[in-house]
């Protein structure tokens, strides 16, 4: 009877944290992983918190600031808006930012566009309900040697976003894949690693400038 405590205790605490947050499998991995990355680091209230999956996985060394804002990288492989809104509590709120910078995953541009305005609105909603980040700001798919003929639909995605959130206080569109182009209007493949999607520390250092440019408002 005494071994069989444990097991029971641990499936009461499974049922209670089913009933109590039902989030997914997905969100309940990700606050775990944020979890383990705040242990090392966190930021401090009122920064910058930038949010997103692919290629922020591989930014090693970014900025400690932007301006004069504390910068907190959070980043983990399938994070999507939707997970975003879903986690909010814990994945944004927790951090107190000024300001929220979600990197869309490059899957957004095949993705029904009035969707994801529908996310990125509740995210904004909720940023109000837990009174953080003022600004949100949303930085469309960057593009990379690998998209090939996709640049026409990057620009297409980018276009209509930017044409949909224009009504949407709060809520900011942030190119910054230009940053990464060549004198000829191309990816410059030079900044990236022969696999065409993960970029060099160079790389990286261009998105880091073209990204403080954005926050302080100055010329792209």
């Amino acid at each position: 009877m005494v071994i069989a405590i444990p097991v029971l205790v641990t499936l009461v605490k499974i049922f209670v944290d089913t009933q109590i947050t039902p989030f997914s499998l997905q969100c309940h991995s990700l606050v775990r992983q944020f979890e383990e990355l705040d242990a090392q680091q966190s930021l401090q209230p009122r920064g910058v918190l930038v949010l997103g999956g692919e290629h922020l996985t591989a930014w090693d060394q970014p900025p400690s600031k932007i301006g004069d804002q504390p910068l907190l990288v959070r980043a983990k492989p399938g994070l999507t808006p939707a997970l975003a809104a879903e986690c909010f509590e814990r994945l944004v709120g927790f951090y107190q930012p000024a300001t929220l910078v979600l990197f869309l995953p490059t899957a957004a541009i095949n993705q029904n566009v009035s969707t994801l305005i529908k996310v990125l609105t509740d995210i904004r909603e909720l940023a109000n309900y837990y009174n953080v980040a003022p600004q949100i700001a949303i930085v469309p798919p960057i593009q990379t040697p690998r998209d090939g003929q996709a640049y026409a639909s990057f620009t297409r995605f980018i276009g209509e976003l930017t044409s949909r959130t224009k009504t949407t206080p709060g809520i900011a569109i942030w190119p910054l894949s230009d940053a990464l182009m060549s004198t000829r209007g191309q990816v410059d493949a030079t900044l990236f690693w022969p696999d065409g999607k993960t970029l060099y520390p160079d790389g990286y250092e261009r998105l880091a400038s073209r990204l403080e440019q954005q926050a302080q408002g100055g010329p792209l």
